[in-house]
This record gives C-alpha cells, structure tokens and sequence, in this order.
C-alpha cells in the first residue's frame, strides 16, 4: 500500500490500515468505526476475542508510536500509554469540531422554552458516556384541525438528524416529557436497525430493552397520554393550565 499514489483512497484505505496495524498489536480482532466525535476520542469495549473500537478520525493520521500507546492503552498495560494519548490529543485538537454546522431551524423562529442542545447533551452523558454524535433542531409542525396524534419526534438514518416536534416547546410540558422524546430519537441513532426474518426493525428487542433505562419514562408517557389532545387543541402550541 503506497500512500503517495494519487489512486490512494485516503479514508479508506488508512482505516483498513489501522484496523489490522491494531489487531497486530492487540492479537484480537478489531471492528473499528472512524468518528468525528467532539467529546470522546477513544472508546469501546472488549467481548469474547474482539475489540468493538470507536475512534476519532485524528488516529487515520497517527504514528506507530502513537497507534502502539492506543494499543496499550486498550489492553490495560501502562500509565505512559494513557500520558502519550493525552499528548497526542493536545498536538491534534485543530482536528476536533468546536462549532459543528447545525441544521437549520425548520419550525417557529425566535426564542424557545426548551433548550434542546442541553437536554441532548445532559441524556448524552448520562446515558451513552458522551458517544452519541448527531445534530438536533425543531421540525416544522404541520398540526390539522382535529389532528388526534402527532409524532413528537424523528431521527433520519439517512441524514442523521434529529427532528423534535416544536409542540413540545411549551412551558406546560414536563422537561422529562421532551428528554424522553429525545432519549427515545438519540436510541435510534445509537443502535441503528437490526434484521430478523428478513425484515428491517427500528424498535428491535435490544432497543426496548435500552429504552426502559431511561429513569422517568413510565412518567412521561403517562403525562402524554393525559394532555396531548390539549396541546394538539392549541394552534401555537402554547395553552393556558
């Protein structure tokens, strides 16, 4: 593999180049997802003979010096390993997006109740140790007259965005009835899609068995099933108690 040919596919051949420069130096099998992650640089975990490895894409660029102290790391061997990560991560922090581009809002402009990027950031690490890294905005309501449901949230595989239904921006609404909403979105982007009997399932069993973890769920969705049909009735989204 020559890295100074045009033909040199930069992302992908360094990632094949780095999944087996570790699975060399670890003596396991790796699968390695390549991130651009802003809050966690390294992570993952060990099951059976496999490594299942989260890394930002500053490692595609790093020397052997640097991939044998991750190795290290990864195996527990050593504090000099952790030490020459954290320099590593100093001397690369221009690599790591501060101001990520957002999606622009789609709903009601202006001030809103809800500060939707802290809830996602509170649920973020305090259910998935900061790993999870998506956009999220307000959708844009489209709310009829006698409208009996509404989808209060949605995550596109596609773009990777998550979309809250500005509905819930009221200062009526439970601030855990909007987390749960998000927690709900941000599982979709986590877990992704499984296949069973050939078909595609988005609320799969592992997806129900994370959902029931978030602490005030049971609360939340009995708090919608007793005051939607009183959010759907106000055409703003805002209503007096």
């Amino acid at each position: 593999m020559n890295s100074t040919d045009p033909s040199f596919n930069r992302k992908t051949d360094r990632e094949i180049l780095l999944k087996h420069t570790l699975e060399s130096l670890l003596e396991a099998s790796v699968r390695l997802t390549v991130t651009d992650n802003r809050r966690a640089m390294v992570s993952g975990f060990r099951k059976d003979e496999t490594y299942h490895l989260r890394l930002h894409h500053m490692f595609l660029d790093a020397d052997g010096e640097v991939i044998a102290s991750l190795a290290g790391y990864l195996s527990g061997n050593g504090r000099s390993s952790r030490e020459r990560l954290k320099v590593f991560f100093r001397e690369n922090r221009e690599k790591i997006r501060r101001d990520p581009v957002r999606p622009k809002h789609r709903g009601p402009c202006g001030e809103h109740v809800v500060h939707l990027e802290a809830c996602y950031r509170r649920i973020n690490d305090k259910y998935f140790s900061g790993q999870v890294d998506c956009p999220i905005c307000w959708s844009h309501r489209r709310t009829r007259r006698g409208q009996k449901s509404v989808r209060l949230g949605s995550y596109s595989p596609k773009t990777g965005v998550i979309r809250i239904n500005p509905i819930l921006d009221n200062p009526m609404v439970p601030l855990y009835v909007v987390e749960d909403v998000i927690y709900h979105e941000m599982l979709h982007h986590h877990l992704g899609t499984k296949t069973c009997h050939g078909k595609r399932l988005s609320h799969h069993a592992r997806f129900r068995e994370m959902e029931k973890r978030f602490a005030e769920r049971e609360k939340a969705r009995l708090w919608i099933h007793g005051n939607l049909a009183r959010l759907l009735r106000s055409k703003s989204g805002l209503t007096s108690n």
